[in-house]
This record gives structure tokens, sequence and C-alpha cells, in this order.
């Protein structure tokens, strides 16, 4: 296996380490392709001389979209392709162990002494997995169905009363609007979703925490985890089992050259150190990241990024993973009259804005039904009330112009 790099490394010293992480991504990419045929001959098509190919999510919903699950494989289904079909995300045992003890060894220190765990998340790798590794910690779990009513969420945490909380930020804001959430609560690990250091300064507040208190995590189903915020700096690390590096818009897609990213902001693509069920190389995950690079954290230097701002191409969350497709299907499903746009909130949820002159209220409020259902994960976390019914705005001028506004995707700026 190619060395890993050292993270405290600076100067001449970090160059070094860049060029062992390249030399090591191809190491990974010739290990993966005698696995994969068709991402042998992808890299076949390529010079040596240059890094291995991007693999975006279109190229793996090529692949695996029709997967078959074995005695020692595990296929997730995740919403939100753009190919319209559900993407089908294998990991075989040996993975799913290695990602649940990288999982183990990040939680452990957070965790503590403390030993009852509230799982309140969805559907996926996150929620498969997470039960085993807190219980591996010595912990006593509750795993609440995401199709619960949110008031029998609250009455569950009542009664379990947890000093842990794994979750999503907006299931925590579904929790703490429908009612007063247990004091017991003193830990708070966050996964699915990003959130801004503003939120989690409130909701410490609202739980009677620090800030210090929340574990921020960000991975996905194809990797699995990739960084955990610090309590220290406040910024996003990377784990030493992924190689990270940036992209700007334009490498991935012509028609994202003009994408409004901010000063700092680029796109993320990781290299796994471990996933061989999927060419997790170069793999692009379409987060957009601010202030990637090494920087001094206590007595050493870390790689990360200051935040994970939401995602840039076909896919937005809402509880589960939607895509463009998704959304056309269930406006068409009631007018194909209107002139819309899909919006990526400054907190980074979607919602939709229609030329008020082409829809009226009642036909907004079908619309926002008929999004939600296209994807019946989230249609069960909406009627559950853990997430809120997808918003649909009437305005007057959409802030895209052109004749199909709809197929970009327009980012608040943060």
């Amino acid at each position: 296996m190619p060395p890993k790099l050292d993270r405290s490394a600076t100067g001449a010293y970090a160059r070094a380490a860049a060029a062992v992480e390249r030399a090591a991504i191809w190491g990974y990419a010739r290990t993966v392709a005698a696995e994969h045929p068709w991402y042998a001959e992808l890299l076949d098509s390529g010079g040596s001389e240059e890094p291995p190919p991007l693999v975006t999510r279109e190229l793996l919903d090529r692949h695996t979209v029709d997967g078959v699950e074995t005695d020692d494989q595990i296929a997730f289904t995740t919403s939100g392709a753009a190919s319209g079909k559900p993407r089908r995300v294998p990991w075989n045992g040996e993975e799913m162990a290695l990602n649940n003890d990288l999982k183990r060894r990040q939680w452990a220190s957070h965790v503590g002494e403390r030993d009852r765990v509230a799982i309140d998340v969805g559907l996926g790798l996150a929620t498969h997995s997470a039960s085993s590794v807190f219980t591996s910690l010595g912990c006593q779990c509750l795993e609440l169905p995401f199709d619960l009513q949110v008031g029998e969420h609250i009455r569950a945490l009542a009664e379990f009363f947890p000093d842990v909380l794994y979750s999503m930020p907006s299931i925590v804001d579904a929790l703490l609007a429908e009612g007063r959430l247990v004091r017991s609560i003193e830990r708070l690990i966050l996964v699915g979703e990003p959130c801004s250091d503003v939120w989690m300064k409130l909701t410490a507040d609202r739980l009677g925490i620090t800030v210090a208190d929340i574990l921020d995590t960000y991975g996905c189903a194809e990797v699995g985890l990739i960084a955990c915020g610090c309590p220290v700096c406040g910024r996003m690390h990377f784990v030493d089992e992924v190689i990270p590096e940036v992209v700007p818009p334009d490498a991935l897609n012509d028609e994202w050259s003009a994408e409004a990213l901010g000063e700092a902001e680029s796109v993320l693509v990781v290299t796994s150190r471990f996933r061989t069920g999927l060419p997790i190389v170069r793999f692009v995950t379409y987060d957009i990241v601010r202030n990637f690079g090494l920087e001094r954290c206590g007595e050493s230097m870390r790689l990360g990024v200051d935040a994970v701002l939401g995602r840039i191409g076909d896919e937005i969350k809402h509880g589960e993973r939607i895509s463009v497709y998704d959304i056309e299907r269930g406006v068409l499903a009631v007018t194909s009259e209107g002139r819309y746009q899909i919006v990526r909130g400054r907190d980074g949820r979607a919602r939709l804005e229609f030329d008020a002159a082409t829809i009226d209220d009642q036909q907004a409020l079908a619309i926002s039904e008929a999004v939600t259902a296209t994807v019946a994960a989230a249609a069960a976390m909406t009627n559950s009330k853990l997430v809120s019914p997808f918003e649909v705005k009437r305005v007057v001028e959409l802030a895209s112009p052109g004749p199909s506004p709809k197929r970009k995707i327009v980012r608040e700026r943060v």
C-alpha cells in the first residue's frame, strides 16, 4: 500500500508529500482497475503522464444501477440519480468493517464515557452501521424509524433519555420545532447535510450544550466518512483514509464555467484508500468547499476546509437525494406551463421559484406535494414531519434568465 501523507508536513516536505499522494492515486487506480474492467478501459484511454480521469456519478450510474448483491456485498440504494433510476452503491464486508472502524476511532473521544445513544437519521450507509459502531463503544442504542411521526420521536427520546444524539441537521430542527428536547443530551453528532457555524451555535444554545459538544461529520454513500469537524480550530479535517483534492466547476462541465462560486470555493474530489467495490479514484463529490488546504491546528498542520457549502450539479438534498429530473417529473404531474428555477438556499436547502404568472397558489401546493412524492424516502420523512414540505414560491421575477432556467440550480451566496 502506498505511504500515507504526514499531515504535519509543511514547506518543501509538503510538496514532496503531495507528489507521493499523486503517485498513490495512480497506485489505487491500477489496483481498482484489476477489479473493474470498465474502469481499466477508462484508464487505458488516457495518458500515463496525466492524473487518472475524474469519476463522476453519471459514470457510476452507467455501471452500478443494475448491480446485484452477493453474500459478501451490500448494495445501498440512493435516490436522486440523474439517470432517473435508483443508484446502487455496493460495499463489501471488508470495506464496511474498515469504514466502521474509522467511524469508531473518530467518534470515540466525542462519546467518551456516555453510553446511551439515540440514532435518528434516515436511510443509507449512515444508518446501516451506526448502531453497530456505537455498540462497539459500549453504548446502548435507540434507533428511531424515519417514518415515525415527529411527536413519537420526541416521546421516545424522553423515555430513553439519551446522552448522545446522532442525527441530521434538518431532523434536529424538526425535533426542536416540535417540542423541547430532553435535557439529557450532552453530545450531538451530525451526519447527512451541511450546516453553518451559526446554526451550530444556535442549536447548541437550544440544547444547553456548547459548540464543542457538536461533532459535524461529512461523507457520502460512495466514499464513506470523509471529514470531521475540529472543536479546536472549527475547520473540517479530512480523515487519513481519503486523498482529497479540489477542481474548478468547468473541469466537470463546460456549462458550469460561469457558476457563481465565491472566493476560495471549489468542488471536492476524493480518492479512497480502501474502497474496491467501486472505483473511488478521483471521485467527484459535487460538494462545494471553501478554503481547501493545510492550516495550523494546535501543534500541527491539518488538511481541511472551512466549510462544506452545498452541492453543484443535478442533485439536492431534501431528507434524501432528489435530482433535477425528480423535480421535473413532479412539476409536470401538475402543469406543463410553469416556468421555474431551482434555488439552493443559504441554509443548504432547496426550493422552487416559479414565475408567479405561470401558476396559482393551489398549483404551488400541488407541485410541492408531487415533487416530494417522487422519492419515497423523502415523502415518508415529510409525512412524519421530520422534514418540512418542499418549498414552492411564486415570485415576480426569476433570477436565472433564459427560456429554460429550470436546468440550472441557482445558489444563494453564503
